[in-house]
């Protein structure tokens, strides 16, 4: 029996944790996403426990991570949502990225290729 690696990327945000696991044929196998009111390890712990780690081969966090968890590849976090949003819609023609404290608007042109990316300046609450 052939074991496939696992690849776990987390994104530690200002309000919310999100996981995503896939294997090596990049087929989706896990997420997870959870509001961690300040309680950040607690709540990647909780979550972590949620996975079998057996076959994990690395783990990646976006850059607006905490710092202490900086130890893994850090993956950009706009970078991160263009390719998920291209792998598993590949028509994809925008993307609207909403989180707690901005928001951004990603284009892609008539062949799909990235295009522009626009950003509020202060918070999204504000």
């Amino acid at each position: 029996m052939v074991i496939k690696k696992n690849y776990l990327g987390i994104d530690i945000g200002s309000v919310a944790i999100g996981m995503a696991m896939i294997d090596e044929d990049n087929r989706l196998i896990h997420t997870s996403y959870t509001f961690h009111k300040g309680k950040i390890t607690e709540n990647l712990h909780d979550l972590l426990r949620s996975i079998k780690i057996e076959n994990l081969s690395s783990i990646g966090f976006t850059a607006s991570s905490p710092s202490i968890f900086r130890c893994a590849k850090l993956v950009d976090t706009r970078i991160a949502y263009i390719t998920a949003a291209k792998h598993f819609h590949p028509d994809v023609r925008s993307l609207l990225i909403i989180g707690a404290e901005k928001f951004g608007l990603v284009t892609f042109n008539q062949n799909g290729e990235y295009l522009n990316f626009k950003s509020n300046s202060s918070c999204a609450a504000g």
